[in-house]
């Protein structure tokens, strides 16, 4: 009889527990979601991109620059490989300075 209370009262604990889970974790989307953005309301630059910096200038991720430019990954790897994007390579990873990024809209996107 004590075993049938115990494991019942252990399944009451684990559901309470998955509500739990779950609340805390809609809370973390929403937290996140709200700490991505400033005042204005427009996405901040990621943590990881405001690491490096090359002659005071920020270096930009392929995620950040993706959203600048508003283009796809494939895109600005091609322009990379076209030579219309300067890129750097730091730890396996592209970064692009903030100003080659400006200057490229400034020169218009053209198709490859």
């Amino acid at each position: 009889m004590k075993r049938k209370a115990l494991k019942k009262e252990l399944r009451a604990i684990a559901g309470q527990l998955q509500k739990i889970l779950l609340i805390v974790d809609k809370n973390k989307i929403k937290d996140k979601t709200i700490s991505n953005q400033d005042a204005t309301g427009e996405p901040q630059e990621s943590p990881e991109s405001r690491r490096y910096i090359i002659d005071n200038e920020q270096l930009l991720n392929n995620q950040d620059a993706c959203r600048i430019l508003q283009v796809s990954k494939r895109s600005l790897q091609r322009y990379r490989s076209s030579g219309k994007l300067q890129y750097y390579m730091l730890g396996g990873r592209t970064y692009y300075k903030r100003s080659d990024v400006n200057q490229f809209m400034r020169e218009g996107l053209s198709p490859p």
